[in-house]
């Protein structure tokens, strides 16, 4: 894309939200992290929570701001609107404020990359930012962050200019301090889509709307805010990074690779990375220097793995194996009697032929029963055949003398074929591990049963990235699930292993399942299942899980001490990928919907994650019937792999109104949601949102879940007046009322009684319809 700048002599950047960026959620939690810095400093006189002085914090700096004639402030400006007894030393809190974003700042990898190659074609790059810290606090913060400052020929400030980028004249500084380049050889680059953009434009020169960082509205991370009260918040930042890495390299996704990247880079591949650092960890910690990521999620694993370990400069042999439970059960069988028969054909999907070839009895010695060959184990039990059940038929068929030797001989040829492939490719088996997602162990057992069975000695650790494990732990198998072992977080784990499919997709390679094993003279080699489809569409979700984890590799060489915090909060890491499966957006599920699974146990049953019954079954039984199907996984033979994906095809925001009132711990998005069912109830069905900020923007989401129209936004800012948010028109309240507005939602959480006055003003004799939290 570098070439698309050839044109420019001097390019302009923004700094926060596009070359710096914050391990903050949004930029007003850097306020919260001040205070608590306040109070282990000491200087804190006031007994106030976090959140209660970032609401002090802003309140002072609107208070300075409409105190300046220019509305232009400074940060010693906005603490002298603090009161004295907050704080013994408000010099001090300035500092803090400029060491907390130090800490918290990181220079966005893309953009600075951009910069180092302008530097080498020769362009003049210049910082412009609309900002209330001053040149040397940004310089001081650019430089803590590893950012060269004589690559930048100056840095301009809206503070120490008095005017903004946001009225346009900030741009009118820069040009005067090149007179000598013509505006068609600037180009000013920044994430504001007012300031940074449309101004730029109307002031003659180009511009490019960095939109990687700022909130769009109904994105994964709204829907994190309400599911989960914002998981790992020193991530977002990163995340959008990675998911919008197709910005600055130029990648020209459709709308459905669109989103496969995006639930790659953002989704997945935060689960996956901080999965493999674990293993990474414990490797190192336990002299573990050979690792066997378990196909066919081992692709993706061992890829990743590789990455890391290159990354630590360790040397640790990496190495996929085909296994699968098809060909490890079996093998592990040490007798076959009645039970273990049972066992067998309980697998789920398995037709009565698929039965009868995995034991290894041939179909022709069922001849009696020939025209039920294709009927599913699991329905057996409704046909009688000969005085007894067609299920009841097959067991006492495998029960036969003949059968059970026949059966026993085809499993210790099973057994020495796996053995001896994994010998091939494992050699020694002493101090080794394994590596998969999970979720019983069920693979790891049985190796380590048929190794056993054959006398050879063992000693592997097993990693999982979710165990429910606690049997075969006490049991003696040295296993670790890394999202949890023994009941750590089942109340997410048991809602990501109902639909384990969605996570499966999205992890494995489109080629065939392992379903056996043949020698061809020289070596074993794996027998593998058809292919199947969509191999582009994973390839691009696996392109973005790998990018996050090369983004979170930078991150790490740059915040070292913030990495730890992070990997110390496993559960906000699995909550990411638990919103995925519990609370989707809609066009992840119909991106996702069609994404073909294989059962992978001997059978050639395959499905689509949400199918046409199930749609039918939708639309003929509710959405409150179907929900119930979560505890289980059958209706009449119609198996709901996804039962919250298929209800967010029906009602796209059925379960995130419930999370809105299930979840305390999200007070505001509460209050709003309260607000619209007032709405709701008095029977409106269009308002105006006064306030075009961030919490217009969770307005204008919660107005969309209760089907409310907005008409526009209202903002006393006449730069916004003209511009649109969401789509919506914003303009001030004097227009809004000329077209006919006399509903509003005062969508502020301070001054609320202020900007209600101000509305009745203007209403004089009729009243105006006002609601607020």
């Amino acid at each position: 894309m570098y070439k698309d700048f050839l044109e420019y002599d001097l390019i302009s950047l923004d700094i926060f939200d596009t070359l710096l960026l914050r391990a903050v959620s949004k930029p007003a939690d850097i306020f919260k992290l001040v205070w608590k810095e306040s109070k282990k400093k000491g200087i804190s006189l006031l007994d106030i929570s976090p959140t209660e002085f970032m609401k002090l914090r802003i309140e002072c700096e609107r208070r300075a701001r409409n105190k300046a004639d220019n509305r232009e402030v400074n940060l010693r400006e906005i603490y002298n609107e603090l009161p004295k007894f907050v704080v013994s030393d408000l010099q001090q809190l300035i500092q803090i404020e400029v060491e907390i974003e130090q800490r918290y700042c990181y220079k966005n990898f893309d953009i600075y990359k951009l910069v180092e190659v302008l530097e080498q074609l020769g362009k003049t790059i210049v910082l412009l930012s609309d900002m209330y810290l001053s040149v040397n606090q940004i310089e001081s913060i650019l430089t803590y962050n590893e950012i060269d400052l004589n690559k930048f020929d100056s840095i301009i400030v809206s503070n120490e200019e008095g005017c903004s980028k946001q009225t346009g004249e900030l741009y009118d500084v820069l040009f005067g301090r090149y007179p000598d380049v013509s505006k068609d050889r600037v180009l000013h680059i920044g994430d504001n889509k007012s300031s940074d953009f449309d101004q730029a434009k109307k002031k003659g020169i180009d511009s490019i709307h960095y939109y990687v960082i700022p909130d769009k509205l109904n994105s994964i991370y709204d829907y994190e805010r309400i599911r989960h009260n914002i998981p790992q918040p020193e991530l977002i930042s990163l995340r959008k990074l990675a998911s919008q890495s197709s910005f600055i390299n130029k990648v020209d996704y459709n709308e459905e690779e669109r989103i496969a990247y995006e639930i790659g880079a953002s989704v997945v591949g935060p689960f996956m990375s901080h999965f493999v650092d674990g293993v990474c960890d414990q490797l190192e910690r336990l002299h573990i220097d050979k690792v066997y990521p378990l196909m066919r999620e081992g692709y993706l694993l061992g890829e990743l793995l590789r990455s890391e370990i290159e990354y630590r400069n360790k040397k640790i042999l990496v190495k996929p194996i085909y296994v699968s439970r098809k060909v490890t059960y079996i093998p592990s069988i040490e007798k076959i009697n009645r039970e273990e028969i049972e066992n067998l054909i309980g697998a789920r999907n398995l037709t009565i032929k698929e039965a009868i070839e995995m034991v290894g009895l041939s179909v022709e010695d069922f001849y009696e029963v020939s025209k039920f060959l294709d009927i599913p184990l699991k329905i057996s039990h409704r046909y009688n055949v000969f005085n007894t059940t067609l299920k009841e038929y097959v067991i006492d068929k495998f029960s036969e003398i003949d059968n059970i030797s026949h059966i026993e001989k085809f499993i210790q040829g099973q057994r020495s074929l796996l053995v001896d492939y994994l010998k091939q490719e494992i050699g020694d088996f002493e101090n080794i591990a394994t590596i998969d997602i999970g979720f019983f162990g069920r693979i790891q057992f049985w190796i380590e049963k048929a190794l056993d069975l054959e006398g050879i000695k063992h000693n592997i650790k097993h990693f999982l990235a979710i165990g429910v494990i606690g049997d075969k732990l006490i049991d003696g198998l040295n296993m670790e699930g890394y999202y949890g072992s023994i009941g750590e977080n089942m109340d997410l784990i048991t809602t990501i292993h109902r639909t384990t499919d969605v996570l499966e997709k999205l992890i494995s390679v489109t080629e065939g399942s392992t379903i056996g094993y043949i020698y061809n003279g020289v070596k074993v080699e794996p027998l593998k299942d058809k292919e199947l489809p969509f191999k582009r569409i994973t390839d691009i979700v696996f392109k973005g899980i790998l990018d996050y984890q090369k983004y979170w590799i930078r991150f790490k060489e740059h915040k070292p001490n913030l990495v730890k915090r992070i990997l110390t909060k496993r559960r906000e890491s699995l909550m990411i990928i638990h919103r995925l499966i519990d609370m989707p957006k809609l066009e992840e599920v119909e991106f996702l919907m069609n994404l073909e699974g294989d059962t992978n146990f001997g059978t050639e049953y395959r499905k689509k994650l949400i199918t046409d019954d199930n749609i039918r079954l939708m639309k003929e039984k509710g959405l409150d019937f179907i929900d119930k199907c979560n505890a289980s996984y059958t209706y009449e033979d119609s198996n709901i792999v996804w039962p919250k994906g298929l209800i967010t095809l029906g009602d796209e925001f059925y379960y995130v109104r419930r999370a809105i009132k299930n979840n305390a711990n999200n007070e505001t998005v509460k209050l709003m949601q309260e607000v619209l069912e007032d709405v709701v109830k008095q029977g409106i069905q269009e308002v105006a949102l006064y306030g075009a900020g961030e919490n217009g923007r969770q307005f204008y989401f919660m107005c969309k879940l209760y089907n409310v129209k907005v008409n526009c936004f209202i903002d006393r800012k006449e730069s916004l007046w003209g511009t649109e948010k969401e789509g919506i028109k914003v303009m001030g309240l004097k227009e809004a009322i000329e077209r006919g507005c006399d509903t509003f939602i005062i969508t502020s959480l301070f001054s609320i009684s202020e900007i209600r006055y101000y509305i009745e003003l203007y209403f004089k004799k009729n009243k105006a319809v006002v609601f607020h939290v």
